[in-house]
């Protein structure tokens, strides 16, 4: 029974969120309180937003150059520190996890054009010699 489950993949450390319940990588309950497909965001930039608005008054006032955003999440805890736990933690579960919520979002888009961010942690930013996105904040791009 044991090696089927493993085979299947229907045996699962627990929720890498709360620790109690078992997840695949993240339980319901983790997954609806923290990565909720029901947040309002900006249909641009991503930004949350009040209930109602869909473009932000950033995106109004300065377009970027792109037409879309889809995000699974702030980066904040607890998904910050699932993101350490992909990139840094062995924690590839967690990227399989991450792909599927995307996707399930991302379902009716029309472009296949897309480019997933990973952010960098501060010690990481600050050992690269190159950052062409601070480069741009501080020219004011």
């Amino acid at each position: 029974m044991v090696s089927k489950a493993l085979s299947t993949g229907h045996l699962w450390r627990r929720c890498v969120v709360c620790a109690i319940e078992p997840g695949a990588p993240i339980c319901a309950g983790c997954a609806a309180d923290f990565l909720s497909a029901d947040a309002a965001r900006c249909s641009v930039c991503a930004e949350r937003v009040v209930s109602g608005v869909l473009v932000c008054g950033a995106c109004l006032a300065h377009p970027p150059d792109f037409d879309a955003t889809t995000a699974l999440a702030d980066y904040q805890a607890p998904v910050d520190g699932m993101i350490t736990a992909l990139k840094f933690g062995g924690r590839i579960d967690l990227a399989d996890c991450f792909a599927r919520l995307l996707a399930a979002r991302d379902a009716g888009r029309q472009s296949d054009d897309l480019v997933i961010a990973v952010p960098l942690s501060f010690e990481r930013e600050s050992e690269r010699e190159d950052r062409p996105v601070e480069d741009d904040r501080v020219r004011g791009r």
